[in-house]
């Protein structure tokens, strides 16, 4: 299946949710994700901290044994892994205040985009995108589920 169709169905659905107060809406969820990125960066410095002493812990005082030592450095890598990706993904309200208040407006906008800037757009207002199988060679627009970001 050709990847056209799906997306233009998809930038037809964001644009009718985004219509008039749905873009509103969004612009305020995403605003209240950049808020807390403060707070998410700040975790980030004590857990790299947490992680160095661990370690000087470990290699240099030897104040604690190798197996918890790699247990908490574990858990340290995960919390790390974790938070860099939240504050990886994208947060700006740049992306959502350029966009016209109609659907269809919304859609051609999405169309005209660079393809990376028009999905970091869909990825602040979709969680996840699932295709059901279908007849090869034929698009069913009912086959495209659209989970919408919280």
């Amino acid at each position: 299946m050709r990847a056209r169709p799906i997306e233009a169905e998809v930038f037809t659905r964001v644009g009718a949710v985004l219509e008039g107060n749905g873009l509103k809406a969004a612009l305020s969820r995403v605003a209240g994700g950049v808020s807390g990125n403060d707070s998410k960066a700040s975790e980030l410095v004590g857990a790299r901290q947490r992680l160095e002493l661990l370690s000087d812990d470990y290699y240099g005082k030897g104040r604690v044994k190798r197996g918890e030592y790699e247990r908490r450095r574990a858990d340290l890598e995960g919390t790390i892994a974790d938070l860099e990706r939240s504050l990886a993904a994208p947060q700006s309200t740049s992306l959502l205040t350029g966009l016209p208040s109609d659907a269809a407006g919304i859609a051609a906008a999405l169309h005209a985009l660079p393809a990376g800037t028009a999905y970091a757009l869909l990825r602040l207002v979709i969680g996840g995108i699932t295709i059901a199988p279908g007849t090869p060679g034929r698009f069913d627009p009912e086959r495209v589920r659209i989970d919408w970001a919280a």
